[in-house]
């Protein structure tokens, strides 16, 4: 008799508690115990698994061992019928990408993000369209690292055709995110001004927005855009700047964002003795 459901939540449950060996030994049995068996909610299970040791190993800087095991889920689960497991697939391929770069394999990083947006580009669901931003996120961030500046503004300008006008917030963010990184590598070419434009612009965007995820992001772009101005001498233009994030968000109580807020009374602090 295999594994019940009950059961293998419990191990699941277990491996996300660990770390290091013990945390990918029960990964290992728990993929183990479910084999084929081919009831949907273990087969997920199963996927959840695999892409969390994947991770870890990542983590662990295990890169070999951590590809390998994205290589094998997007192997066995691209075409899975279920939405959760296709779903899994798709951020193993990220990921696979990923890794990929940080071993220094470019060309093959950059083919592994084309192949989740032609894989995934007509995908009518939410998380499937989050990994294809999330992926030419990445592949923008690859150019901007390997100053292929061209290229990078060329996949910066797909992803606001594809989700700028998003409503869902997951793909705000990861618009937010390709836009900052666009701002800084503007900065990288001396264009300063774009830059502040474009930190402003993200900040306009999401300034009354409620996902936490996006105040995140204005944080990021109005601390960047102060930073910038600070390494100018503007030292009283940071600060006005440092000033409107902390009265925008003083009422605040989510902790995520008290501690990014903590880095902004630092940072304000700190422009004063460049």
């Amino acid at each position: 008799m295999g594994i019940t459901l009950q059961e293998a939540e419990k191990i699941f449950k277990q491996a996300v508690a660990e770390s290091g060996p013990t945390e990918i030994h029960l990964y290992d049995r728990l993929v183990k115990s479910i084999g084929a068996d081919t009831s949907p909610e273990l087969q997920e299970l199963s996927a959840k698994a695999r892409l969390n040791k994947g991770i870890s190993l990542a983590q662990q800087s295990k890169l070999q061992e951590a590809l390998n095991v994205f290589e094998d889920l997007q192997r066995t689960c691209t075409d899975a019928t279920q939405p959760v497991v296709q779903t899994l697939a798709a951020t193993a391929m990220v990921n696979r990408g990923i890794v990929l770069a940080l071993q220094q394999d470019t060309l093959q990083a950059l083919a592994a993000y084309d192949e989740v947006v032609e894989r995934f580009k007509d995908a009518g669901e939410i998380e499937l369209q989050e990994q294809v931003a999330k992926a030419l996120v990445n592949k923008a961030s690859t150019f901007a690292r390997t100053n292929r500046t061209n290229e990078e503004y060329v996949v910066f300008n797909d992803i606001m055709n594809r989700f700028a006008d998003a409503k869902d917030s997951r793909l705000q963010v990861l618009v937010a995110k390709a836009q900052h990184n666009r701002a800084l590598a503007l900065d990288k070419m001396g264009k300063t001004a774009e830059a502040d434009d474009l930190f402003e612009t993200i900040a306009g965007q999401l300034w009354q927005s409620d996902a936490i995820g996006l105040k995140e992001q204005v944080i990021h772009a109005l601390s960047q855009k102060a930073a910038l101005q600070a390494r100018r001498g503007n030292r009283n233009e940071a600060n006005d700047i440092y000033d409107r994030i902390l009265d925008h968000y003083e009422e605040n109580t989510d902790e995520t964002l008290k501690e990014h807020l903590d880095r902004v009374r630092f940072n304000r602090g700190f422009s004063y003795h460049f």
